[in-house]
């Protein structure tokens, strides 16, 4: 949002994409979220509206400890990512 000038009066941070789309629906401000098909067939009353250029993007990391029980399903979690999303994750693992 800074990017295009827009300053929010208030801010608030909240996880979830369908309670930020109802409060959005509710007239509650604007939200920037994912392409998500789930808000679109919701019934909200809220519009898409494409971003200038190039969409930002969001990087995210897996942690799990070398002798987690869990090391198994955190290494299958990474192999399906890299199918996914190929070259852009590495696994340090």
């Amino acid at each position: 949002m800074r990017q295009h000038d827009i300053a929010p009066h208030k801010r608030l941070e909240i996880n979830g994409l369908m309670s930020i789309a109802a409060m959005v629906d509710q007239g509650l401000g604007i939200s920037l979220l994912p392409d998500w098909s789930a808000l679109w067939s919701s019934g909200l009353s809220i519009r898409k509206v494409p971003l200038p250029g190039r969409a930002p993007v969001r990087r995210s990391g897996i942690v799990w400890g070398a002798q987690s029980p869990h090391l198994p399903i955190a290494r299958m979690f990474v192999e399906h990512a890299q199918a996914l999303f190929g070259a852009a994750t590495q696994d340090r693992g």
